[in-house]
């Protein structure tokens, strides 16, 4: 049996075991289910993400099909044979409140270079070009919600903004669509500048909404008051702002820069 060694994992990841099955695998990425929740494993150099696990050396997932077998126990994880141990595995959090929160400096340097930089080579298809590009295949959708969200903020109703909010779960292309990238991105400023209404907006939109098995897991994981290092990088005062902007930006197609729109609408509104 091959053996391969989780060099860094998730606090939501101890004390976990059972059999499950891969979900998908990428070449960077593997996700799995256990007890009906969504699990990763990373390659060396991914960011941290909640529920994750980190795997030292090259790693390529794409060998393990989905469907196939997984057991985690305390010291182990077991995919489809191959063997990764958990028994040298540093703890690291991805809690949202061990990682601000941001000072008022922090607010204001990012809102700053966010509204410059955004606009500089948007993904094709992600939030960004999206709303500013008419030969978007998701543009009509997109401008739809951009117009509901900047009335109900206009008018300054939560009722309204809750309801346009439930307009972004599963709008876009990929693994987790633009808008879930975007509202993620939303919450996570407003964990730290309107928790009450943060929480109402990402509990309500994610109700009976309609994405992806990994965008579903990420959005819960976030009402848990956890989210990938990647973004909270981002707001963490005590993280190099120009490093985390650009880690963040790169991630997945369009999934960084999404969710950087969405923080930027939050914090140029609260």
């Amino acid at each position: 049996m091959r053996s391969l060694e989780v060099i860094s994992r998730c606090g939501l990841t101890v004390g976990q075991s059972g059999d499950g099955v891969v979900h998908s695998s990428f070449r960077q990425a593997l996700n799995f289910r256990l007890d009906g929740e969504l699990f990763s494993l990373l390659g060396e150099g991914q960011a941290l993400a909640p529920a994750g696990m980190i795997v030292g050396g090259r790693s390529d997932f794409t060998r393990f099909a989905p469907g196939a077998r997984v057991r985690m126990t305390a010291d182990e994880l077991v995919v489809a044979g191959e063997s990764f141990s958990l028994r040298a595995a540093a703890v690291a959090s991805t809690a949202i409140a061990d990682h601000g929160p941001p000072d008022d400096r922090r607010i204001s340097e990012l809102a700053a270079v966010l509204s410059q930089w955004l606009s500089r080579d948007p993904p094709a298809h992600g939030w960004f070009d999206s709303l500013h590009n008419e030969a978007s295949p998701y543009a009509p959708a997109v401008r739809r919600v951009w117009l509901a969200l900047q009335a109900a903020v206009r008018t300054g109703d939560d009722d309204q903004l809750v309801h346009a909010c439930s307009g972004l779960v599963g709008l876009g292309p990929g693994l987790t669509p633009s808008g879930d990238d975007f509202l993620l991105g939303m919450f996570l400023v407003l964990q730290w500048r309107a928790p009450g209404l943060g929480a109402r907006i990402l509990e309500q939109a994610a109700r009976g909404a309609s994405t992806t098995d990994v965008s579903q897991a990420m959005l819960r994981r976030a009402l848990q008051g956890h989210a990938s290092q990647l973004y909270l990088a981002v707001l963490d005062p005590g993280a190099e702002l120009e490093s985390a902007l650009a880690k963040a930006r790169a991630f997945g197609h369009s999934s960084g820069h999404d969710c950087l729109c969405g923080m930027l609408f939050a914090l140029q509104h609260w």
